[in-house]
């Protein structure tokens, strides 16, 4: 599978379109570059000065501030979340919370004991998404379905999970 569109190879891709009705398809083709690269790439977040965002074989790059204006796009299309820990780093969400939720709980159902680490998880779940802050925000989600207990440390840092089944 590549994740490379016609679009990514695209030059006027590559400058934000002064065109509402352009710039808003611009934004789509952008969307589906980066979802794609993401699982392709099997990562859950982007920085706006990610590689993704420069184009070497065209010899083009989207400026930081553009690369920002894309990802906030996608926040709004509800495809990508501002991360808490950087403000130029989103989490892309090529499922969505609960998704990722329910494939933590399966993955716990059939594998796990009921009370797991933090790491445990990050790096036993049986899909293609490792990034710690969606991976928490997943673990919350099932916390508030009462499917799950988040453990933190003093210093609110997950340590651990217990799981109810």
């Amino acid at each position: 599978m590549n994740w490379r569109t016609w679009e990514y190879d695209f030059p006027p891709m590559y400058t934000i379109q002064p065109v509402e009705s352009t710039r808003q398809k611009q934004m789509e083709a952008w969307t589906k570059i980066i979802l794609s690269y993401c699982k392709y790439s099997k990562i859950g977040s982007l920085s706006i000065n990610d590689s993704v965002f420069k184009n070497s074989k065209i010899n083009r790059a989207l400026s930081s501030a553009d690369a920002a204006t894309v990802l906030n796009s996608m926040a709004s299309s509800q495809t990508a979340i501002k991360s808490q820990n950087d403000q130029n780093t989103f989490l892309i969400l090529t499922s969505s919370i609960p998704s990722i939720a329910s494939s933590i709980q399966t993955w716990a159902e059939n594998t796990a004991s009921s009370i797991v680490t933090f790491s445990e998880i990050i790096s036993d779940v049986d899909f293609p998404i490792k990034d710690e802050e969606l991976i928490s925000k997943a673990l919350f989600h099932l916390q508030s379905l009462g499917k799950a207990e988040v453990m933190l440390d003093e210093v609110e840092n997950i340590e651990g999970v217990k799981f109810f089944f």
